[in-house]
């Protein structure tokens, strides 16, 4: 049995077991209320930080997409996240390049087509949603 599936059912005992019951009654509410603060998220929190990690990509995504500048390129590295700087690097090499030889068209073609279906992207409201409200009592 490896260490990874040891780890996994020791949680999943230790999470579903009696020793999260007795650590509630002898915390009592602290332990309640640490648990509903860091583990419980309620639909909007989630819609939410998918709407912000969604608006990320479509930004690294036009990153990759627009054409490099030896002058731009410094710019772009000092004010954006390595992660989000090696993600655009891949975009052109891994994405643009193979796109643009399957519909057989130029790159700059290719390139101008998607920035410009980005933007409309963009515009539009927003796609994750859920309503404000705490979580009921059964939930």
């Amino acid at each position: 049995m490896s260490l990874n599936t040891i780890i996994k059912a020791g949680i999943a005992a230790l999470l579903g077991g009696p020793i999260i019951e007795i650590l509630i009654e002898k915390a009592g509410q602290k332990a309640t209320k640490i648990f509903n603060e860091k583990f419980t998220f309620t639909a909007f929190e989630i819609a939410e930080t998918y709407q912000e990690s969604y608006t990320y990509a479509l930004a690294a995504i036009t990153a990759g997409l627009i054409e490099r500048d030896e002058k731009i390129s410094f710019l772009q590295s000092l004010t954006q996240s390595k992660v989000k700087r090696e993600f655009a690097e891949q975009i052109e090499h891994e994405y643009l390049q193979p796109f643009a030889a399957q519909q057989a068209r130029p790159l700059t073609e290719c390139r101008q087509q998607l920035i410009e279906q980005i933007k409309k992207l963009i515009e539009k409201p927003p796609i994750f949603s859920a309503e404000n409200r705490r979580f009921t009592e059964s939930e």
